[in-house]
């Protein structure tokens, strides 16, 4: 997998911001990292969009608007903030400046987060292992109790064939 998380969000206004491309490139923060308002992983996503632990666009990660361009690393995203505790994924980042009010938030928007992957087993331990319990790309293992629901799954006709 090339560790491309995709959120869509439905009702988010900005068209640039109803599908994005998270791509990871350094490894994802170890749990024990996570001692800020950002609890883990997934909470940098749902609530808390922070710098630390190892959060900061195209150092630690990339933003893109298509899958093609993640793949390829083509359009990334030139602009993020970040470190308003309560406000999760991606704050106001943006294509090429500031967009408002797009953001995730574990108790409002209606979004969904795919991790790009093949399900989980012996042979490839990476995935979810039962809700709420997820193992990252670098074999951490946390898990999300948070008041939303989660759904990580796998439609052929979702988003012309991405989901």
């Amino acid at each position: 997998p090339s560790r491309v998380i995709y959120r869509y969000c439905s009702d988010c206004s900005a068209s640039t911001h109803k599908d994005i491309y998270y791509k990871r490139i350094t490894s994802v923060p170890a749990q024990s990292a996570f001692t800020g308002h950002a609890t883990d992983f997934v909470n940098l996503f749902t609530d808390n969009w922070m710098t630390t632990p190892s959060n900061v666009l195209n150092t630690d990660f990339k933003l893109y608007s298509t899958y093609d361009d993640a793949i390829n690393d083509v359009n990334g995203w030139t602009y993020c903030n970040y470190d308003d505790p309560t406000v999760g994924f991606p704050r106001d980042c943006g294509p090429n400046g500031k967009i408002d009010h797009q953001w995730s938030k574990s108790t409002t928007r209606t979004w969904v987060f795919e991790v790009e992957g093949t399900p989980r087993s012996e042979t490839n331990p990476v995935g979810p292992g039962g809700d709420p319990h997820f193992t990252t790309w670098n074999n951490e293992h946390f898990e999300y109790h948070g008041q939303c629901d989660l759904a990580l799954v796998k439609d052929a006709e979702f988003a012309e064939g991405l989901g």
